[in-house]
């Protein structure tokens, strides 16, 4: 069985879940559509069906905690058609047109990979690419998923207090000091800052944690490198590799868990090492 969920803006008139229905019936696919991410714990499933998700980081991860869900022996597997909103697919050379990306959703070949256990506030959620807290979380809570431009990062920034210490406790060391940005990563992209976390890797069962003591408008424009991955040897960016995360800070920092903003600091992040199985 092949269960098919979309977000709202992939069943628009220019969305792709037109394109994706298309190239199903091309290659005499039969798929349900479901309305919702959580009907799909609903269902009988088992590990040779699969759910073929289209659209963006939070639909993705919606359809993944609640395949997460499922008792381990009865967990589908996972197809991804992502949106340009996207970014985890990017990891995986997947972020191609409908057609494409339907070929790879569609085929036999799987990959194990991580899932993020998230706890803000007493409440759990999941995510699959990458949790923020402070500047970049700030970013996201006054734009959303609108475009981001300058004079908003720039804005933000001005909004970091750069004496307020910030506690990050990983497997292996602890440290307090006052950072503008803590970044817990499963996947390598974020957004239009391009390959932010180069070493993280979602099947190694740990996370690329980068905590940035960058303030003002060296934090608003970006460290030399950014995008590409190259400002890893910046000296004010702290980098590590943790199975888990907790980040605590003096006054509250809001957290965003693949792009949408759920709360405030403190929160706590652990691996579910290779708990799903990708289509790539």
């Amino acid at each position: 069985m092949i269960l098919l969920v979309a977000d709202e803006a992939a069943r628009g008139r220019r969305g792709r879940l037109r394109d994706v229905r298309v190239a199903l019936d091309a290659m005499g696919v039969e798929a349900e559509e479901v309305a919702l991410p959580a009907d799909v714990a609903d269902r009988p499933l088992g590990p040779r069906d699969r759910v073929l998700v289209v659209g963006d980081d939070a639909i993705t991860c919606q359809v993944a905690s609640a395949i997460l869900s499922l008792p381990a022996s009865d967990r589908p597997s996972l197809g991804i058609v992502g949106s340009v909103r996207n970014d985890f697919v990017r990891t995986f050379g997947l972020d191609r047109g409908p057609f494409v990306a339907i070929q790879h959703a569609t085929s036999d070949t799987t990959m194990e990979i991580d899932a993020m256990h998230v706890e803000v506030g007493g409440e759990a959620t999941t995510a699959l690419n990458a949790v923020e807290v402070g500047w970049g979380a700030l970013v996201r809570q006054q734009r959303g998923q609108r475009d981001v431009k300058l004079r908003h990062r720039i804005a933000a920034a001005r909004q970091v207090d750069d004496q307020a210490t910030v506690k990050v406790v990983l497997d292996h060391t602890t440290y307090a000091e006052p950072l503008s940005r803590v970044i817990v990563a499963n996947g390598q992209f974020l957004g239009d800052e391009g390959r932010v976390s180069p070493r993280a890797l979602p099947d190694d069962g740990r996370f690329n944690v980068q905590s940035w003591g960058i303030f003002g408008d060296e934090l608003a424009r970006g460290p030399d490198g950014l995008h590409v991955g190259e400002h890893l040897g910046h000296e004010r960016i702290r980098e590590h590799q943790s199975a888990t995360a907790t980040i605590e800070s003096e006054s509250p920092l809001p957290v965003a868990v693949d792009g949408i903003v759920v709360g405030t600091t403190p929160v706590s992040i652990r691996a579910d090492h290779r708990a799903l199985r990708l289509h790539v």
